[in-house]
């Protein structure tokens, strides 16, 4: 397994096409900085544009989906789908199909008609696996959504909290509460502290949109104020997908799941990259910081059709001070 969950292994098979210079401008800039040498450019050579026999068998068993998207006014936004295992489909190795109903309160359907760009992150808590698809998506006529995949590839285990699917569907109800805001409540602050879990969303012009996993010790992600988180960037595959974007387009979209009560936070704002060195020793472990300013909450009360039970932390977790 240890072999398997490598953060530079290759997890796909030889006989697919690399792909060349899968990395823009924001990207290479951040690795430079970052100077870590021809890390990313080796695990790089990972991203295929097409599905492996491995992904379309991971792809066949999970029951939910991160997705990023862009809003009409160049927003970023993160989404949470879920479903039966097979709601993902499978049509040939450049495409798939995702069965899933519209939620309540959430942009993605609307922001996939005005921009086909989409960022896709499967990730299965259980055994801390994680596949990302980036691509251009499609809506069809009986609202399930399209993809055609322009980079796929798996990512480490690192940070990923193990937690167990509770298999037992709910009844789904009517939302009942959907909250909307230009800032954090307090209840939603406190939400954040405790959150060892999120999701965060970006863009570029040439390589699309991108959903990516954070994870850390509860509290991990500091709250300024109701407008303003302090998220630490920690050690990873050293190809900077999100904080390369953000160097060329600061909109972020978050989600932070409650994965007890299945209710959703969706932030979005705008993020800048923190290299100072007495700023980021203030978070233990970081190796940069992301500084986000929100424009706009989405709380949506217990949405999500399942729950998952904490198992096991991270090992990867930095204590904090």
């Amino acid at each position: 397994m240890g072999k398997i969950l490598s953060c530079v292994g290759s997890m796909l098979l030889a006989e697919e096409k690399v792909m060349a210079n899968p990395f823009h401008e924001g990207e290479l800039a951040v690795q430079r900085r970052a100077a870590n040498g021809d890390m990313g450019e080796r695990v790089g050579a990972g991203i295929r544009p097409i599905l492996s026999s491995m992904a379309q068998r991971f792809l066949s068993r999970q029951y939910m989906l991160i997705v990023s998207s862009v809003d009409s006014c160049g927003r970023l936004w993160t989404s949470f789908l879920s479903g039966e295992p097979g709601f993902i489909q499978i049509g040939d190795l450049q495409h798939l199909r995702i069965a899933a109903h519209e939620l309540p309160g959430d942009p993605l359907w609307e922001n996939l008609r005005e921009h086909e760009a989409v960022g896709l992150l499967a990730i299965e808590l259980e055994t801390r696996l994680r596949l990302r698809i980036n691509g251009r998506a499609h809506i069809e006529k009986d609202a399930s959504i399209t993809i055609d995949t322009e980079q796929v590839y798996f990512n480490c285990p690192r940070f990923i909290q193990q937690r167990a699917l509770v298999l037992e569907a709910l009844e789904r109800k009517e939302v009942s509460h959907i909250q909307r805001s230009e800032g954090l409540t307090q209840e939603q602050q406190s939400w954040v502290r405790r959150a060892d879990t999120l999701f965060i969303s970006s863009f570029h012009e040439r390589g699309g949109a991108d959903a990516s996993h954070r994870g850390g010790e509860p509290g991990f992600v500091r709250v300024v104020d109701a407008s303003r988180l302090l998220l630490p960037d920690y050690a990873g595959n050293g190809m900077f997908q999100t904080l390369g974007n953000i160097l060329v387009n600061p909109h972020v979209g978050l989600l932070i799941p409650d994965f007890a009560t299945g209710s959703t936070l969706q932030i979005t704002g705008r993020a800048s990259i923190i290299w100072d060195e007495e700023r980021i020793a203030a978070l233990p472990g970081a190796e940069r910081l992301l500084e986000i300013t929100i424009d706009e909450v989405v709380q949506r009360d217990a949405i999500l059709p399942w729950r998952w039970q904490l198992i096991e932390p991270s090992p990867y977790n930095f204590p904090l001070a």
